[in-house]
């Protein structure tokens, strides 16, 4: 979902809204982390840190940004 807005300095912005599943990952060291950002932010951690298993908690949380037009 999107919805355009203007900004205080009258720029054109379109607001994005997204809810995602927050899952937990589990490091090579037994160390939790929480990732919020959606599939391709497991993907992208997955890649980046030594993962050996992946989780959904069951929560969702809502994701807010801006972006130009």
């Amino acid at each position: 979902m999107h919805i355009l807005v203007e900004n205080v300095i009258k720029k054109k912005q379109h607001l994005y809204i997204e809810k995602v599943k927050v899952v937990e990952l589990t490091l090579e060291d037994g160390t939790k982390i929480l990732c919020r950002g959606g599939e391709e932010a497991v993907h992208r951690a997955w890649a980046t840190y030594p993962v050996v298993s992946a989780r959904q908690t069951g929560e969702v949380e809502t994701m807010q940004w801006l972006q130009n037009i």
